[in-house]
């Protein structure tokens, strides 16, 4: 008896691709269905600067609650082996309860629970004898163990599939914006440096001045940040001035990130010595009007000196 290709198809493939769809359907549901518990963190660090010996370093941290499961008992252990902890401040726009114990090289914190999206940032100065400073960071709740923030992966990583015109349109569209990014980084970096070099200049601190030249295209506003810090806990009264109102100026600037902001924010209250009061310096600068970023400039550091 001839069998014919459309019997096996009807009869056999259909009836196996039917089964088989529906035997990995409870699967795909529980990949892509089920709540996932994720504690994670990101850890962003300054440069290391060597002040009379000592390295001092400014890092900040996020830890969020990034799945889809309610956290309890995290606890969180910022250490620096061989070092101390000068200096440690949490930011807290959740609403979690915190609690915190610091000690000369460490800070532990603890949360009873987070909820889906919740997070708290934690800002410290690092002081070591050592040559580098090596910061430890340990996180961990009931459910998981705390990792840090990585590239988004698919949870379908193990299924192929077969959307090859997706692919190639997400292919041009990458493309196009790696162009168009290609010609926009070396504007923005320029932009960046030539308001950071402003306000060193402002300054009148030659070392600064040279120190940010020398940096070049590279500099960032967080880099900056830790310079003009370094420069306001010297014995010089004038330099400490030059360097409050330097970070003055920065936090008045539009466009900078929420993490360098951070950091600005905290090296300014640390040479000032008392907490800045909210609204006071919000950004009201945008770098791209030249001649009013610099009048701004000019006026902050006019009031320093009158001060």
């Amino acid at each position: 008896m001839k069998i014919e290709f459309k019997q096996v198809l009807l009869y056999a493939i259909t009836p196996a691709l039917i089964a088989g769809f529906f035997s990995i359907a409870p699967k795909l549901y529980e990949v892509i269905a089920e709540p996932r518990a994720v504690l994670q963190y990101a850890l962003v660090a300054g440069p290391q600067i060597a002040i009379d010996g000592v390295q001092e370093q400014v890092i900040s941290l996020r830890v969020s609650n990034a799945g889809k499961k309610t956290l309890t008992a995290i606890r969180a252990e910022l250490s620096v082996p061989g070092g101390s902890l000068a200096a440690a401040s949490i930011e807290n726009n959740s609403g979690l309860t915190i609690e915190s114990k610091k000690y000369d090289d460490r800070i532990v914190i603890t949360i009873p629970k987070a909820l889906e999206g919740e997070a708290f940032s934690i800002a410290a100065l690092l002081k070591s004898s050592r040559p580098r400073i090596e910061p430890k960071f340990v996180l961990r709740s009931e459910e998981v163990l705390g990792k840090a923030d990585e590239p988004a992966t698919s949870p379908l990583k193990d299924i192929r599939t077969a959307l090859f015109s997706a692919l190639g349109a997400a292919i041009s569209v990458l493309m196009m914006a790696l162009a168009a990014l290609l010609k926009l980084k070396p504007a923005v970096q320029s932009s960046r440096r030539n308001t950071i070099l402003y306000i060193a200049l402002a300054t009148k601190v030659d070392t600064l001045i040279q120190t940010v030249r020398a940096e070049g295209e590279e500099i960032t506003y967080m880099d900056f940040s830790d310079m003009l810090f370094a420069l306001g806990k010297s014995a010089d009264e004038s330099s400490k001035l030059a360097a409050i109102a330097s970070l003055k100026c920065l936090l008045e600037i539009n466009g900078i990130s929420d993490i360098s902001r951070i950091i600005v924010k905290r090296n300014l209250e640390a040479l000032l010595g008392k907490p800045i009061e909210n609204g006071a310096h919000d950004p009201v600068i945008s770098t791209r009007d030249v001649i009013k970023f610099r009048d701004r400039v000019d006026l902050v550091f006019a009031g320093q000196s009158s001060n």
